[in-house]
């Protein structure tokens, strides 16, 4: 298995690109994905978000609002640590257990943001070695 990082920073085009490379083939590991679908309603991220931070960041369908999660990280740093402490273990988990299902693709493209700001995702390059 030869195995490919994509990294880049919002609106990059990491999507854009894990397409093409879909199209030829490649096996797809997206960590915004699994991010997102860890934080949708009733989802682990979801309920330790709820049980870290009560309800400060749930709209009123009782979902994760994205989009003042999104501006209290970028405006407090604790706030970043406590999600990420949260949140980076479980996409590391699933991660990891995708790698495990797709084992047998020639090509595996993990798409991870901010790669080399973040040891934690190196570390599944240097596992998969």
């Amino acid at each position: 298995m030869h195995i490919i990082g994509l990294t880049g920073g919002i609106g990059s085009g990491k999507s854009e690109a894990a397409k093409i490379f879909s199209s030829f083939g490649a096996k797809i590991i997206d960590l915004d994905i699994i991010a997102h679908d860890l934080t949708t309603k009733n989802a682990l991220g979801y309920s330790l978000i709820i049980e870290h931070f009560g309800y400060d960041f749930l709209n009123n369908k009782k979902e994760i609002d994205r989009k003042k999660l999104r501006k209290s990280i970028f405006e407090d740093k604790k706030i970043k640590k406590d999600i990420e402490s949260i949140l980076h273990p479980l996409i590391m988990e699933e991660c990891q257990s995708q790698i495990k299902i797709l084992d047998n693709a020639l090509y595996l493209i993990l798409v991870v943001p901010l790669l080399f700001e973040n040891a934690t995702y190196l570390k599944l390059f240097y596992q998969l070695l």
